[in-house]
């Protein structure tokens, strides 16, 4: 097996409940030359999943790879600040525009945080966005009401891209009588309000739908929340068991007030029903 910079966080991610172990395969994949990778891709690797430089390696000072340069860089490292993803890897959309991941999705739709995330590179989940970017459809609270939106869409400023299921990790799963419950008083950033998040512990699983829900550079500057320099980003994924996951309530009650972390929208007494029935028997899961 020969692997490349791009596809070793995934096969190392398999590790994650055993640091040890993680150590030890990244420490053997160097060694065997089974990785190709360079040396600064390989520190990437290390700050993202907290691990030392592969032993034998540490001491080659001043090498500039193990193998050959590999693909894996700052742009596609999911703890990548979303800026500088914008600089090193910003994909061509529709009229010129272009998309890179923002701060909020790199910081939370990864492994280890509750949250849905995509277990490829940065790389390969813009590639699935430009390729399905013509099926787009409007975010939610904005969708057509009237036969004139229905026939002009608002694709301007929060869009969601249904991309295939495949590589994505769900951590929504249906509660159960027998499931340990952990509630803690948390804050999806530090300059937002903190609010109730209750989890519990279940290996992820793999997803049978996926989406990917993008705002608009104007859309995010009014509230100051813009992280790139891209006219979109990715600012979370969705990867769910169902196919039509609602939001949070607490997210919808943020938005519908405005409040810090928030985008204005109002959405109806249905939406705000079926997200609280369906958050009322399902919980996100932590890794065990």
């Amino acid at each position: 097996m020969q692997l490349k910079a791009s596809d070793a966080v995934g096969h190392l991610y398999q590790f994650h409940t055993s640091p040890g172990l993680m150590q030890a395969e990244l420490d053997r994949l160097v060694t065997s030359g089974e990785l190709t990778i360079a040396k600064p891709e390989l520190e990437q690797i290390c700050a993202l999943f907290k691990l030392e430089m592969p032993a034998k390696l540490a001491a080659k000072a001043g090498a500039n790879s193990y193998g050959t340069a590999g693909t894996f860089s700052a742009g596609e490292s999911k703890g990548a600040s979303g800026a500088a993803g914008a600089q090193l890897k910003v994909a061509e959309l529709a009229r010129g525009e272009t998309v890179a991941l923002g701060d909020f999705a790199a910081e939370r739709n990864r492994p280890g945080t509750g949250y849905s995330y995509y277990s490829g590179t940065t790389d390969q989940l813009i590639d699935l966005i430009k390729a399905n970017w013509a099926t787009r459809v409007p975010g939610a609270g904005r969708e057509p009401k009237t036969e004139e939106e229905k026939k002009n869409p608002n694709l301007k400023e929060v869009v969601i891209v249904k991309v295939p299921a495949a590589g994505f990790m769900t951590t929504t799963v249906m509660a159960d009588e027998k499931m340990p419950f952990t509630a803690a008083f948390v804050r999806r950033r530090a300059h937002e309000e903190p609010f109730v998040r209750v989890t519990s512990t279940r290996d992820p699983e793999p997803a049978e739908f996926a989406s990917v829900v993008l705002y608009h550079k104007d859309t995010l500057g009014k509230n100051g929340e813009r992280s790139t320099k891209a006219d979109w980003e990715i600012v979370t994924i969705i990867a769910s068991p169902v196919e039509n996951e609602p939001m949070d309530p607490v997210t919808m009650m943020r938005n519908m007030r405005g409040k810090s972390g928030g985008t204005l929208v109002t959405y109806t007494a249905e939406q705000l029903l079926e997200a609280i029935e369906f958050w009322s028997n399902h919980v996100r899961v932590l890794p065990k």
